[in-house]
């Protein structure tokens, strides 16, 4: 099961990186990338954020919502090759062992001075 949820992962975050080079992405260019869970509790959502931070994944951030409890990643980075495949893929698993959902991830349009913004958990 996980390994058919890696391979739907990564054929969705291959479509997206295909949107961003249609928009002219620089993807050698790092810039922040956000990445997205919700956990069903608050103390969940807690040990995710301060696992992220503290193994050293980047700033993690909590939203305390009326549904959900939510935690971004984010983390600089650039996102050409297979380098945003797989540090998507890894926050997967990672969600997975703290029984959180991975939601996905949003970065900016790297394109000279232009920017436009592009989410793949909506």
């Amino acid at each position: 099961m996980l390994l058919q949820e890696l391979l739907e992962l990564s054929c969705e975050d291959s479509e997206a990186l295909a949107g961003f080079a249609r928009q002219g992405d620089i993807a050698e260019k790092e810039r922040p990338v956000d990445f997205f869970f919700e956990c069903e509790s608050l103390d969940a959502a807690k040990d995710l954020s301060t696992y992220l931070r503290s193994a050293g994944y980047g700033e993690s951030s909590l939203d305390l919502g009326d549904d959900a409890y939510k935690v971004t990643a984010t983390i600089v980075m650039a996102i050409g090759g297979s380098r945003l495949i797989m540090a998507s893929g890894l926050l997967h698993c990672v969600a997975r062992l703290f029984r959180a959902e991975y939601t996905g991830w949003g970065a900016i349009v790297q394109k000279g001075g232009a920017v436009c913004t592009a989410r793949t958990d909506t």
